[in-house]
């Protein structure tokens, strides 16, 4: 059997009768849906005294039991024979759990966003016959605001000091030249090994022996940073980078 639990039952009011408006919930979050007992939907997902929320789960797993509950409830609407009615009730009702779960997850990446937008679309197309808002306004510019927020460029969280002084380059400035430098090196690493200009810009690969060398003190995992202005005329010097002076930019 499959209890789920919140402040007004996770079924849109339109679909609401008089059992499920009874709920109340079992966690220490007020508005939360809570999974109280176990069911097939879940799989063998640990059970604490009060269940687990949806809302804690993340995005790939709440989109993995909503196809389950969405299969069952596509196996009952073909009229296979092998779904009680009561089984579906109880898909749908997951379904809808998982669904509005699924619009308060964390998501942290684009490829989340596209799970969460295929989970939306699957939900639609199975219970479109509800006849409920399966989108409220604020819920869709929830989405957007993360979706912003995932796929918003960083910016620095320090004062970035001039670049140069006169004709000549400050601290800053051959910082900024040996990120020059390295963006350059990163682009053509990624066009000769990856056959993507950009494709090393955006992974952090793992290497023993570089940790073995960057890992320790405060810095960890990182070199220390008060070497870098020394690292960086040493790297630029090799190539025979100017290091002195500012030039036009």
């Amino acid at each position: 059997m499959l209890v789920t639990t919140s402040t007004t039952s996770s079924l849109p009011h339109s679909v609401l009768d008089a059992s499920e408006a009874s709920f109340v919930p079992a966690g220490t979050n007020p508005s939360a849906i809570t999974v109280a007992e176990t069911h097939p939907i879940y799989g063998k997902t640990p059970m604490g005294r009060d269940g687990f929320e949806l809302e804690r789960q993340s995005i790939h797993m709440l989109d993995h039991w909503h196809k389950i509950a969405d299969s069952i409830a596509q196996r009952f609407n073909s009229d296979t024979g092998d779904v009680s009615e009561p089984e579906f009730e109880t898909a749908r009702r997951a379904a809808w759990d998982i669904y509005r779960a699924a619009l308060n997850a964390h998501l942290n990446n684009s490829r989340e966003i596209a799970v969460l937008l295929g989970l939306i679309a699957r939900h639609i197309d199975t219970h479109g016959g509800d006849n409920c808002e399966f989108l409220a306004q604020e819920e869709l510019a929830r989405i957007a605001a993360k979706a912003m927020a995932i796929t918003e460029l960083p910016q620095p969280t320090k004062k970035i000091a001039a670049l140069k002084k006169g004709k000549r380059l400050t601290r800053a400035g051959l910082l900024h030249r040996y990120h020059a430098f390295l963006i350059g090196e990163l682009s053509t690493l990624g066009v000769a090994f990856y056959g993507s200009r950009d494709y090393p810009k955006t992974m952090v690969p793992v290497d023993d022996a570089v940790n073995a060398r960057v890992r320790g003190g405060r810095f960890q995992p990182f070199f220390n940073e008060s070497k870098l202005p020394d690292r960086a005329r040493s790297v630029l010097k090799s190539l025979k980078i100017d290091i002195v002076n500012a030039g036009d930019r």
